[in-house]
């Protein structure tokens, strides 16, 4: 269930569709692994910070630059560090989703940008076809349409 100032927080995001409350509670719920340190993993943790995901794991270099404004910008993300055993995926707390995101190339923030979209689309649930086919590689292959 979501708190009054997280409602006001998402009401974009719950307003859509593909998300709305049940889907951001799953963000909220989930945990995202974010793969390197350059711009385009940089970029990948700010999306995900801003859509409320809620445990960011980062390579402590990448932790170190954005830890404190990521946590200013929405106070409901826990900045983890991937140097902690605990934090690593595929562990997870009480089926929670997580994914793994790897942002390639490293300096592109485009690439950031789109494989931060398709964890998000991952974590909610949400058909994300497009986002696959945009960003090949980013994220292991999407799973099978529905009834195929």
């Amino acid at each position: 269930m979501l708190r009054e100032d997280q409602i006001r927080r998402y009401a974009r995001q719950i307003l859509l569709r593909e998300v709305g409350g049940a889907g951001q509670a799953r963000l909220l719920a989930g945990r995202a692994e974010v793969v390197g340190a350059g711009a385009a993993a940089e970029e990948a943790a700010t999306y995900l910070a801003a859509a409320g995901v809620g445990a960011v794991v980062l390579d402590d270099a990448l932790a170190d630059r954005v830890a404190d404004r990521l946590a200013r910008m929405n106070p409901d993300v826990r900045v983890e560090r991937a140097s902690d055993d605990a934090a690593r995926l595929p562990v997870t707390s009480a089926g929670a989703p997580a994914t793994r995101v790897t942002p390639e190339p490293a300096d592109d923030r485009l690439a950031g940008a789109l494989a931060a979209h398709a964890a998000l689309m991952t974590l909610t649930g949400a058909a994300a076809d497009f986002a696959w086919a945009a960003a090949p590689g980013v994220l292991p292959a999407a799973p099978p349409p529905e009834g195929a």
